[in-house]
């Protein structure tokens, strides 16, 4: 899948908008996955046979592709190695086994580069969020939100947000009751 929002709103030097940091098609593309996997589930419910079988195998291939795609064996990281191309896979279980590791190593790698700060945005932080827990990383996660300095929810909390702002920075001028 080749076109989407990607990663919205994402951190780092630049205009925030649409994904800088994560290729679009990479989220996008997972995305696309995510509901194969929940069609799936719903035709096991229906007990649906022929509908589990035929997006069981789709989303096989999808995920074969994905793979192909954006995973680079040389650093063992997805797409760009930015914390939502790790993420996200990581996230949806589409990381072979044997790679699981490293690639969750190479995404506390980039968190600590920048200063224990997300650069995700508005699509990756569930992901991010959530691959950090179900890895038993919450002293990470917690480091993370606890600082006043952007990105970070404590930054969000100095500048007076009382919802969740659009955009880390609210400053730049997105909205400040955005969710």
């Amino acid at each position: 899948v080749s076109f989407g929002l990607g990663d919205w709103y994402d951190y780092g030097d630049f205009r925030a908008g649409f994904s800088r940091n994560t290729p679009v098609p990479l989220v996008a593309t997972a995305h696309y996955y995510m509901v194969v996997r929940y069609l799936v589930e719903a035709a096991r419910m229906l007990d649906n046979r022929y509908d589990v079988a035929y997006y069981t195998h789709l989303g096989e291939e999808i995920n074969k592709a994905f793979h192909r795609e954006f995973y680079h064996k040389d650093t063992r990281q997805y797409g760009t190695g930015s914390q939502c191309s790790n993420a996200l896979p990581l996230f949806l279980g589409m990381v072979p086994a044997d790679d699981r590791q490293a690639v969750l190593d190479n995404l506390v790698a980039d968190i600590k580069r920048h200063g224990n700060r997300l650069t995700t945005g508005d699509v990756g932080n569930r992901y991010l969020f959530q691959t950090l827990a179900r890895n038993g990383l919450n002293e990470l996660m917690y480091t993370m939100h606890n600082h006043e300095e952007a990105p970070g929810y404590g930054f969000q909390l100095k500048f007076g947000a009382t919802t969740l702002t659009e955009q880390w920075d609210p400053r730049q001028g997105s909205s400040w009751n955005h969710f």
